[in-house]
């Protein structure tokens, strides 16, 4: 590639030695005909400290650029690995929910805990570092304290690393909703300082790590800093939603950054892989609904509705709404048949994880789409003249003109959603085949392992 890469910069008349600005490489990519991005060399030459003012080298170019392809190619593997671990934790998380709600009384079954870590505590220099300390904590009339420690030199701070936990009422937004931290002294046993939590802080059942002040009972002075640990769990069905719905949100967006990565390395490689040039007519055609599918797909990114279960909930909305509406004077039986296939598809936060989504399941919503807007195009084409006489029925007809206009256009709009989500499907497919051979092999190593 970098032989490569030096020949297209003779041909464009880049040289190693010369300096050029961001105006001349353009113009000299344009008029080349070689299959550079224009936004990539901008990107890769805005990169470089130029030596020169707003110039750089053709050497400093083309080294960013080779530079940039390896840091792309980085990242898209450190972004899948992160992407697969997601997956997984998301896959645990969706299981573990599965089997919580299994479980016969569930509900009967919550209970509130509050657990504590208490670690260390930094003192500040007028505190005295030869005497013992100990952590006071109470919560709901209940009471639990660390041993005495004394500061360790070594680790600068007095270290406990203890943990507890609270079995306390649910409650949210009241007095009784607070943890209060007291720091005793060991030769009198009096309270030096203190601070609290408010539990309703903890409500999202994650765990928290806090550095909470100590301030002193007398003059509000600030004497050390506590660093402490707290969740607070009442709710497990609660908690492993959320636990879904964080794993879902982090692997989307791993999954939006390994499109980005590859549409920019694709980019960085397309001129040096081969030019086809026997390109027919139907390969044009067939490349037209991916296209408009991956522009669908963005716009659907902005609005945070291109997942599966968000997606389906507004296209058989939609749907039904159009066709009951275009139905008060004409039949919409099979586009009414086709939204009920897509919901009971949908059925579930399973996503195309679930076994009623199928690829022959896609290729017959397709279908039904392309034939019915057939059937469409034949019933306006007779119909609308027809109904332009003018009769007593004119202001219906003209409201079912529009309706069927309107559910045309969507049906339209609704069979690129449904290429583009085979499109994901096939990848999800792709990507959950790959996952179990990975986990196969990665047991079967185990395995032999444990036999040796």
């Amino acid at each position: 590639m970098n032989r490569d890469l030096g020949e297209y910069f003779a041909i464009m008349g880049i040289k190693d030695c010369e300096y050029y600005s961001l105006e001349e490489v353009l113009e000299r990519v344009k008029t080349s005909n070689i299959r550079f991005n224009r936004d990539v060399m901008r990107n890769v030459f805005l990169s470089i400290k130029p030596t020169h003012i707003d110039k750089c080298s053709g050497k400093q170019i083309k080294d960013n650029y080779l530079k940039r392809r390896w840091e792309l190619q980085t990242m898209l593997d450190t972004c899948f690995r992160e992407f697969e671990a997601l997956e997984q934790l998301r896959q645990q998380a969706e299981n573990n929910l599965r089997r919580y709600e299994n479980v016969a009384s569930k509900y009967d079954q919550e209970e509130s805990k509050l657990m504590i870590q208490v670690v260390s505590l930094d003192l500040q220099k007028e505190m005295n570092l030869e005497v013992g300390y100990k952590v006071h904590l109470e919560c709901q009339d209940q009471v639990i304290e660390t041993q005495w420690k004394r500061y360790q030199h070594d680790k600068k701070c007095v270290f406990w690393n203890e943990l507890f936990s609270f079995e306390i009422e649910r409650k949210f937004a009241t007095e009784a909703n607070i943890l209060d931290i007291i720091l005793l002294d060991s030769r009198s046993n009096l309270q030096l300082g203190g601070c609290n939590v408010i539990l309703d802080e903890l409500a999202d059942q994650r765990k928290h790590e806090l550095r909470k002040e100590i301030y002193s009972n007398t003059d509000e002075v600030v004497i050390g800093s506590l660093l402490i640990s707290c969740q607070w769990l009442y709710s497990r069905h609660i908690l492993y939603k959320s636990y879904v719905r964080e794993f879902k949100q982090k692997r989307d967006q791993k999954m939006e950054d390994l499109n980005t990565y590859q549409n920019e390395l694709a980019c960085l490689d397309e001129p040096f892989l081969p030019k086809s040039n026997n390109l027919s007519l139907y390969s044009y055609l067939s490349s037209v609904p991916d296209y408009l599918a991956n522009k669908l797909d963005n716009s659907l990114t902005q609005f945070k509705i291109n997942g599966p279960e968000v997606l389906y909930k507004y296209v058989i909305f939609i749907s039904f709404l159009l066709q009951w509406i275009a139905s008060a004077t004409r039949s919409c039986y099979l586009d009414s048949l086709t939204t009920c296939y897509i919901f009971w598809c949908n059925l579930g936060n399973e996503g195309f994880a679930s076994s009623r989504w199928t690829n022959n399941g896609f290729k017959f919503i397709l279908y039904s789409i392309f034939i019915s807007l057939i059937i469409d195009i034949f019933w306006m084409n007779i119909f609308f003249p027809a109904w332009s006489v003018s009769s007593e029925e004119g202001d219906l007809r003209n409201f079912s003109k529009v309706f069927t206009f309107f559910n045309f256009v969507w049906k339209i709009i609704l069979f690129f959603i449904i290429w583009k989500s085979r499109n994901d499907f096939i990848k999800f497919q792709q990507y959950d085949e790959a996952l179990l051979r990975k986990n196969k092999h990665g047991n079967l190593s185990l395995q032999n392992h444990l036999n040796y």
